[in-house]
């Protein structure tokens, strides 16, 4: 079957450790010899069609190309702030060298199974103290590999950065010519992916686009996982003392809120989405302040989460 778990063997036996697996959609399972044969040239005629390769068009001068043609656009309409909207556009809008498909539908295409692929190595490094060997850089998988998380949400970064820097260039008063602004903001683009980022703990964004497609996780060490440097109990030995790895995640939490910059894959997802969000939010409100007429305002601290050892990060 397509995913469900497999025992692990040590070399000589199978031992009592469960590995979760997930093979990709494009997969077809038959139940028979008869079935498989029947079917099997129409796969092959189909997997011979060259695959979709998307990031030279999504880090490439096609990218740069929209973002300063959009600033400029911008400028001569007398724009006051621009870049959400061009950004939106950018992600929205299907492009014939992507197959038909928009930039947003590309990377979502497969990001649940970059994540679950992911998730996996993670909890296998955990229970063998040990990674699980990455994907060689001449792998199908590699090569044309979909968009994981982390990867969806550095882009996002990445395109808002360029946005922003073009649309403060585009501000001069000398005329400027599209085809000029392009250079400069290629520079700015790979400076950016190679440039250790504060906002990422110092990480650097194509290093961890790297890792991710090669299903490397992310590793913390025990030190990085202390949340409170003056709590006497993290610090001490016996609280880091035979941890396995931590592994570092971004979940674009940050980001600008509406469908194009959201997880969801459809419309009808998204709204669904936001229906349950409104009600939770509205509930919780209606308990808090049913609560905010008995409490005492520490009371009150320790109701949001604060202090508390079970409900605070």
């Amino acid at each position: 079957q397509g995913r469900g778990e497999v025992r692990y063997h040590d070399g000589s036996q199978a031992t009592e450790v469960c590995l979760l697996y997930r093979v990709p959609d494009d997969w077809l399972f038959v139940y028979s010899v008869d079935e498989y044969n029947a079917r099997r040239d129409e796969h092959r005629r189909r997997r011979a069609e060259p695959p979709l390769d998307a990031r030279p068009v999504l880090y490439g001068a096609a990218m740069t190309e929209f973002i300063v043609n959009g600033c400029l656009a911008a400028r001569e309409a007398k724009a006051e702030d621009p870049v959400a909207g061009i950004h939106e556009s950018w992600l929205m809008t299907p492009r014939a060298d992507l197959h038909s498909q928009s930039p947003r539908d590309v990377m979502l295409a497969r990001l649940d199974f970059i994540d679950f692929d992911l998730h996996t190595r993670q909890l296998q490094w955990s229970m063998l103290g040990e990674g699980p060997p990455p994907l060689t850089r001449d792998s199908f998988a590699y090569l044309f590999a979909g968009f994981g998380t982390h990867e969806v949400v550095l882009y996002y970064y990445l395109v808002r950065h360029l946005l922003s820097e073009c649309w403060e260039r585009v501000q001069a008063p000398d005329r400027i010519e599209a085809a000029a602004e392009m250079a400069p903001l290629e520079g700015i683009k790979t400076a950016w992916l190679d440039k250790r980022q504060r906002d990422f703990d110092g990480r650097i964004p194509s290093a961890m686009i790297e890792s991710e497609r090669r299903r490397i996780p992310l590793v913390m060490s025990a030190k990085e996982m202390i949340v409170d440097e003056n709590c006497e109990l993290c610090l001490g030995e016996e609280s880091v003392e035979g941890l396995g790895p931590g592994f570092w995640h971004l979940d674009g939490s940050n980001r600008d809120e509406g469908f194009a910059f959201s997880f969801c894959r459809t419309r009808q997802e998204w709204e669904a989405e936001e229906r349950r969000r409104k009600e939770f939010d509205e509930e919780f409100n209606r308990n808090w302040a049913a609560q905010g007429d008995q409490l005492s305002p520490d009371e009150m601290l320790l109701a949001d989460g604060y202090g508390s050892d079970e409900d605070g990060e």
